[in-house]
């Protein structure tokens, strides 16, 4: 008797840690996410890289750049990818950016609702998800798709129209 319990006991902690898992792997595929509409007209956003030091910056005991001085971070520092950003849960978006934005392989692919794991798995690629809004707060984007990338010594943001 006392084996047929244990062995019940250990088949409710199974099901138990399977449940769970299950739960677990809904919850982390079906994150909630941030709601933008669709672009209802194209707009471009320059994002500004300079920023004022606050502090000298000294290299081996020697100040190479004194506090005060402005800095473009991208004067040193060059974004080599774009960031495409979209709503899962438009085909529409989905199309528009697979189309737009495969072109280099290193560009990353941010939805803001829906899927990742379900879309990564039908692209064969990696998607990232914006947790909250993050990074579309952060970038001031307020319509989708949207693709944040480098020119020149410049960030920009571009909001699209699509069909």
């Amino acid at each position: 008797m006392n084996v047929i319990q244990k062995n019940l006991k250990k088949m409710d902690i199974e099901k138990m840690n399977k449940d769970m898992t299950k739960k677990i792997t809904k919850s982390v595929e079906n994150r909630v996410g941030i709601s933008l509409p669709r672009a209802k007209r194209p707009r471009t956003l320059e994002i500004t890289s300079i920023y004022t030091l606050n502090d000298d910056i000294k290299s081996g005991g020697k100040v190479i750049l004194k506090k005060g001085t402005t800095v473009n971070a991208l004067e040193y520092v060059k974004l080599t990818k774009m960031v495409c950003f979209f709503d899962a849960k438009d085909d529409k978006q989905v199309e528009w950016t697979v189309k737009n934005c495969s072109d280099n392989p290193a560009n990353k692919f941010v939805i803001t609702q829906g899927s990742y794991a379900d879309l990564s798995k039908k692209l064969k690629r990696k998607i990232y998800f914006d947790q909250n809004g993050y990074l579309t707060t952060r970038l001031k984007i307020q319509a989708l798709p949207a693709i944040f990338r480098q020119y020149g010594n410049k960030l920009y943001v571009q909001e699209y129209l699509i069909d």
